[in-house]
């Protein structure tokens, strides 16, 4: 059924269309936690990406992307998995005793 559920809501382009939170397709979520899409391609699992609005750059509309949305039973193993590599990054720049910025790793919480 995972299948189903997220091709079923992808656009042409393979992108899902997400204007507000009401507009999520039932039997998934949208996580807007940065590094997710390497996780879930190594992880082998669906996602598309989600695609929040649009803005002007140089005079042309241009699509705004804000996270992957993925089925709703794949939701812990991804963020499981991406909580583990973030506190892997922090212990590893720890040891070698560089700061590094935690920007280009994860958000806030780690």
């Amino acid at each position: 059924m995972w299948a189903v559920c997220l091709f079923a809501f992808q656009n042409e382009r393979g992108q899902v269309d997400v204007w507000s939170e009401k507009c999520i397709p039932p039997g998934t979520v949208h996580l807007r936690f940065p590094r997710l899409v390497p996780v879930a391609q190594r992880l082998k699992i669906d996602f598309a990406p989600a695609m929040v609005g649009f803005e002007i750059r140089r005079g042309k509309s241009v699509p705004v992307y804000e996270g992957i949305v993925v089925c709703e039973e794949f939701k812990e193993k991804l963020m499981e998995v991406s909580s583990t590599g973030c506190a892997l990054f922090n212990l590893i720049s720890k040891i070698l005793g560089i700061e590094l910025v935690n920007a280009y790793a994860c958000y806030g919480g780690c």
